[in-house]
C-alpha cells in the first residue's frame, strides 16, 4: 500500500515533468494555442513602440515602403517565425532533459534572408521592366548598356536605361548566352526560351527582367550587414543564459527525471496497478478457500479489509497528487514573468503576448498533472465500488443480482470515463454564426464582421494588400461578410488612367509593375485597382467559398460585390461554382428578412449584394437600393462619423466603413482603429442615430479586436 500511497504521487510528478518541461511538443502546443506566430505580425510588429525598428528593417532594401504596405509580413511570415520558435523549443527541452549542457537560444534566419532577397528581386524585376527605353542600331553600344544593366541588377539596382534593337538570329543566340552565362546552371533551360522570345522582339529590357531575379542574390546592404553579424552564416546566436555541466548534480537530476519519465505510462502502471493486482489475487485465493469449507470470522473478513485498504491507498495517492499539482503550479507561477514589467525589453504588445504564453504553459502543465493524478483516484474509486458490490452479488438471487451487477459496472464505467475524459451535459441549444441567441434574430438584426477589399490579401499575393489571410482564411478567422471587387482584366488604357490618378510618389513606385502592360486575360477577376498588381480568378474564389459553406453548415455569410462587370457573367460564375443551392433571395420592399435559424434550416445561407448591378426578382440585388454606408474617406482615428454616404436616406441596414484613407492601407493604421473602443464607439454612434449597424468593415481584420467586438455587440438585445 505504501507504494501506491506515497510513491505514486512522486511518479506522477516525474512523469508530468517529462511530458511537459522536457518535451518540445509541449512548448510548440503552447505557442500554437496562444497564436504566437500570427500575433507577432498582428500585434507585436504593429506596436507603435516598434514602428522605428520595423521601418529600419527594410530601410536599405531597393523597395519603396509606400509600395509594399505589408512588406514586413512578407519578410517575416508566420511560417518563418514557426521555424525559429521550433528551434528554441527543441533547445529548451534538450537542456531540461539533461541531454544538452547549455541552453543556447539561436534562430535560423535563412527563411528571413531568403524572403528579403525574394522581395527585393520582385521589386527589382518590375524596375527593370519599367526602365527607360531608347532605340538604337549600334549593336556594340547596345551590348555595353546591357552588360552595365547586368552589373547593376546583380547589385540590386535597376538599369539606367535599356536599348531596343533588332538582332539577327545569330546575335539573339549570342546575347542570350551572354545574359544566361551568370545564371545558375539549373535555372538556365527554363529561362532561355523566355529570353530568346524577348530578344526577337528587340526588347532587351524584357530579357533582362527575366534573368534579373536570378542574378540578384538579395545581398543588398541590409542583408549584407545582417550576414556580417552572423559571421557569414545564417544562425543568430542570442546568447547562453543557462549553463550547467552534464556531470554536475543539476544535470544528473534532469537526466534521472528524463530517464524515469521516459518509461511513461509503464512507470505509472507499475506504481498504480501492481499492488492492487497482488491484493486482488490474494483476495481471490481467500474466496476460493472459503468456497471449500467454513472459515473463521477473521479470515472471512480478510478480503473486505484488503479491498478497503487498497481503495484508501489509491484515493489517498490520487488526492495527494491532485493537491501537489495545484500547490506546485501555483507556487512556481509563470516562468515567463521576468519578461514583463517596467524593466522588460519587450514593448507592451510583446509583454501581453508573453503573458498569454506563460498562462498557457502553466495551465497545460497543471492540466497534464491533474489528468495523471486522476488515474489512481479513479482506480481507487473503482475498486471501492467493486468491493462494495461483490458481497451483495453473492447474497442476491436472480434478477436482483443482475440489477446490482449492472448498476455497479455502470457506475464504475461512468466514473472512470468522466474522470479520464470530462465533458459537459448538452443543452440542446442551437448555434447560428457561433452565437447562442442569434438563431432567432433576423438577418438584418445581426452585426457582421466584414473585410474591406477582402480579395487583396498577402496570402493571395496582392501588391498593396489590405488583408492577411485569403478569403477562406478570413472566414475561418470569424469574418462573416466579404467586400470584393469583380473586374475584367485591366487594359493598358485603364492602367494609364489608374496611374494618372495617383500621387506622384505612389505613381513612381507602382509604374514599374504596370508599364507596358499588354496582357489580356479572359474571364472575371478579383482585382484591387488594376489587375497587374494582384488578381484572383473569380471562379477560384467562389469555389473556395462553396467549400467553406459545405464545411460550416450553421453559418450565414454575405458577399458585397463592387461589380465593374455586367450581372449575367457574375451570376453564371456563382452557379458554376455550385453556390446556387446556398443563395438567399432578399425580401421584397417592406417585407422582413428571415431569421438566421430559418436561413440555415432552408440551406439558403449566402447573401449577395452588388454595388452597381441589380436584377429584380433574383438573389442579385443592389445593396444601396434599400441600404446605405458611412463615409470611407476618413483620415484620422477620431474622424469616424455615421453621416450617410451612398444609398437610401432611411436605410434598412448600414455598412460601417471603419478604416483610414490618408495614405495606403497599413497595419499600423489598423492597429490604431481596430481596437474594441474605436469599433464599439463607431457602432454605438450609428445606433444612437437610429441607424442599424449591420456590417462593420475594416482593413487587416486579423489585427485588433473586430471579431470579439462584434460578438459582444451581438450579445445585447435588439433595440
Amino acid at each position: 500500500m505504501l507504494a501506491a500511497a506515497v510513491f505514486a504521487p512522486a511518479g506522477i510528478a516525474v512523469l508530468t515533468v517529462h511530458q511537459t518541461a522536457q518535451n518540445s511538443d509541449f512548448y510548440r502546443a503552447a505557442l500554437a494555442e496562444a497564436q504566437v506566430h500570427e500575433r507577432i505580425s498582428d500585434e507585436v510588429l504593429t506596436d507603435p513602440v516598434l514602428a522605428e525598428v520595423t521601418g529600419d528593417l527594410l530601410a536599405d532594401l531597393p523597395v519603396d515602403p509606400d509600395l509594399v504596405v505589408d512588406n514586413l509580413l512578407l519578410v517575416v511570415p508566420p511560417s518563418a517565425l514557426r521555424g525559429m520558435t521550433d528551434g528554441v523549443a527543441d533547445s529548451v527541452a534538450a537542456y531540461l532533459d539533461g541531454s544538452r549542457a547549455e541552453f543556447v537560444v539561436a534562430a535560423d534566419l535563412r527563411p528571413i534572408l531568403d524572403n528579403i532577397g525574394r522581395l527585393a528581386s520582385v521589386y527589382l524585376a518590375g524596375q527593370v521592366s519599367g526602365a527607360p527605353r531608347y532605340r538604337t542600331e549600334d549593336v556594340a553600344a547596345a551590348l555595353r548598356d546591357v552588360l552595365d544593366g547586368v552589373d547593376r541588377v546583380s547589385q540590386g539596382r535597376p538599369p539606367a536605361s535599356v536599348p531596343e534593337i533588332d538582332l539577327t538570329d545569330g546575335q539573339i543566340t549570342w546575347v542570350a548566352d551572354l545574359l544566361l552565362s551568370r545564371v545558375p546552371e539549373p535555372k538556365r533551360p527554363g529561362a532561355r526560351e523566355q529570353v530568346q522570345v524577348a530578344l526577337r522582339s528587340g526588347d532587351l529590357g524584357e530579357a533582362l527582367a527575366v534573368v534579373g531575379p536570378m542574378l540578384f542574390s538579395g545581398d543588398v546592404s541590409a542583408v549584407a550587414d545582417l550576414r556580417a553579424r552572423l559571421a557569414g552564416g545564417t544562425v543568430l546566436d542570442l546568447g547562453r543564459p543557462l549553463s550547467a555541466g552534464r556531470a554536475g548534480p543539476a544535470g544528473a537530476v534532469l537526466r534521472a527525471i528524463h530517464g524515469v519519465g521516459g518509461t511513461g505510462m509503464v512507470t505509472l502502471a507499475v506504481l498504480c496497478f501492481a499492488v492492487p493486482a497482488v491484493a486482488l489475487a490474494r483476495a481471490a485465493v481467500l474466496v476460493r478457500t472459503a468456497s471449500r469449507g467454513p472459515m473463521p470470522p477473521a479470515a472471512r473478513a480478510g478480503p473486505a479489509v484488503l479491498a478497503r485498504t487498497v481503495t484508501a491507498a489509491f484515493v489517498a495517492a490520487g488526492a495527494t497528487a491532485t493537491v501537489m499539482a495545484l500547490v506546485v503550479t501555483a507556487v512556481a507561477g509563470d516562468p515567463l514573468a521576468p519578461l514583463r514589467g517596467p524593466g522588460s525589453p519587450l514593448p507592451p504588445a510583446g509583454q501581453r503576448l508573453v503573458s498569454d504564453v506563460g498562462r498557457v504553459l502553466v495551465h497545460n502543465a497543471r492540466s497534464t498533472w491533474l489528468a495523471m493524478a486522476a488515474v489512481p483516484l479513479v482506480t481507487g474509486l473503482g475498486l471501492g465500488t467493486v468491493a462494495a458490490a461483490v458481497p451483495r452479488l453473492y447474497r442476491a438471487q436472480g434478477r436482483a443480482r443482475r440489477l446490482v451487477a449492472v448498476t455497479a459496472v455502470s457506475s464504475v464505467f461512468v466514473a472512470a470515463s468522466w474522470a479520464v475524459n470530462p465533458g459537459r451535459a448538452g443543452t440542446g441549444t442551437a448555434f447560428c454564426n457561433g452565437g447562442v441567441d442569434l438563431c432567432s434574430r433576423r438577418y438584418s438584426d445581426v452585426l457582421y464582421p466584414t473585410t474591406h477589399n477582402g480579395m487583396a490579401s498577402v496570402r493571395a499575393g496582392f501588391l498593396g494588400a489590405v488583408q492577411d489571410p485569403d478569403l477562406v482564411g478570413q472566414l475561418d478567422s470569424g469574418v462573416r461578410a466579404l467586400m470584393i471587387d469583380v473586374h475584367h482584366w485591366t487594359t493598358p488604357a485603364e492602367v494609364e488612367t489608374f496611374l494618372d490618378g495617383l500621387r506622384p510618389r505612389a505613381r513612381a513606385a507602382l509604374a514599374p509593375f504596370a508599364t507596358g502592360a499588354r496582357s489580356q486575360r479572359p474571364g472575371l477577376w478579383l482585382c484591387h485597382g488594376i489587375c497587374q498588381l494582384g488578381a484572383t480568378p473569380l471562379d477560384d474564389a467562389l469555389a473556395g467559398v462553396a467549400g467553406w459553406l459545405a464545411r460550416n453548415p450553421a453559418e450565414v455569410i454575405t458577399l458585397i460585390l463592387q461589380d465593374e462587370v455586367p450581372p449575367e457573367p457574375v451570376m453564371a460564375a456563382f452557379r458554376a461554382a455550385g453556390l446556387g443551392q446556398y443563395l438567399a433571395r432578399p425580401p421584397g420592399a417592406g417585407r422582413p428578412w428571415p431569421t438566421l435559424g430559418q436561413m440555415i434550416d432552408r440551406g439558403r445561407r449566402l447573401v449577395v449584394f452588388a454595388e452597381n448591378g441589380d436584377v429584380p426578382g433574383t438573389w442579385y440585388r443592389n445593396f444601396f437600393r434599400s441600404n446605405a454606408d458611412t463615409p470611407f474617406d476618413v483620415r484620422i482615428p477620431g474622424g469616424f462619423t455615421c453621416r450617410l454616404g451612398r444609398g437610401a436616406p432611411r436605410p434598412q441596414m448600414l455598412l460601417i466603413n471603419h478604416w483610414l484613407t490618408d495614405h495606403g492601407a497599413t497595419r499600423m493604421d489598423a492597429a490604431l482603429v481596430n481596437t474594441e473602443s474605436s469599433l464599439a464607439a463607431h457602432a454605438e454612434q450609428c445606433a444612437a442615430r437610429g441607424l442599424r449597424p449591420t456590417f462593420l468593415a475594416v482593413n487587416f481584420a486579423t489585427v485588433g479586436d473586430l471579431v470579439a467586438t462584434v460578438a459582444a455587440y451581438n450579445r445585447r438585445p435588439v433595440r
